[in-house]
């Protein structure tokens, strides 16, 4: 009985600690850009920009909603996949992958593609 009891009490420690880094609408992650790359289908450059910082929130359970001042600045991305600590989103141009942290953009353009990377902290 002892023992059922003791693995119940770590099930549910390890659920509770689960839960907590779930993501879910009104989380908000501030993040540093790790990597910026612009690729030009025209003259076939990739070029390395300004690694910048940024803002965004969960919104609800459909929009990733970005702050002002950055690249991505007050654009929205409808959330397909939203579970535990990852999500997926994507607007008209580009997908962003999300997993415990890190931050993954790609996006396709007519002139063009770009590649944006980023470690975030939740607060």
């Amino acid at each position: 009985m002892r023992i059922l009891a003791a693995v119940l009490l770590i099930g549910s420690a390890f659920e509770a600690c689960a839960d907590e880094m779930a993501y879910a609408p009104g989380d908000v992650f501030y993040c540093e850009m790790t990597m910026f790359l612009d690729y030009d289908s025209e003259t076939k450059k990739i070029d390395h920009q300004f690694l910048d910082k940024f803002k965004f929130s969960i919104y609800n359970s459909d929009t990733i909603r970005f702050g002002e001042g950055s690249w991505f600045s007050r654009q929205e991305f409808q959330i397909s996949v939203l579970a535990g600590d990852l999500f997926f989103a994507r607007d008209k141009f580009g997908s962003i992958s999300f997993y415990a942290g890190k931050f993954n953009y790609a996006g396709a353009f007519y002139s063009g593609s770009r590649l944006i990377s980023a470690v975030c902290d939740r607060f």
